[in-house]
């Protein structure tokens, strides 16, 4: 029972890396690259659809593993999971015209990740 149980996780994972979805990286010509060349001596320029990738990581928990191809130079295989780096009992409170008033908490924003 116990390697039955054992077997299907691992089946489960496999699955799971074998749709894996790929968000591409479209290398830009940037008009000017001076402050860039100042700064790094080689440097790519990607676009990447941001609303699309959002839409991925946040659409179930955990780990939500995806490719990155930037181009034909890069490609990494990637997996982030939401890091909300506010702490515990953490406020936002702003002045109206009513006085101080607690806001509602924005959705978390931060993710955190490796290569895999």
């Amino acid at each position: 029972m116990r390697s039955a149980f054992t077997l299907s996780l691992l089946l489960s994972w496999l699955v799971s890396f074998a749709q894996t979805p790929q968000f591409t990286g479209v290398e830009l010509t940037p008009r000017s690259t001076e402050g860039l060349t100042q700064q790094f001596g080689e440097f790519y320029i990607y676009r990447i659809d941001p609303a699309s990738l959002n839409q991925y990581v946040k659409e179930a928990p955990g780990l939500r593993p995806f490719r990155l191809k930037l181009g034909d130079r890069f490609s990494w295989d990637v997996s982030i999971y939401a890091n909300d780096l506010r702490a515990a009992g953490y406020t936002v409170r702003v002045a109206t015209e009513n006085g101080i008033v607690e806001a509602p908490l924005e959705e978390n924003k931060s993710f955190r990740g490796e290569s895999i």
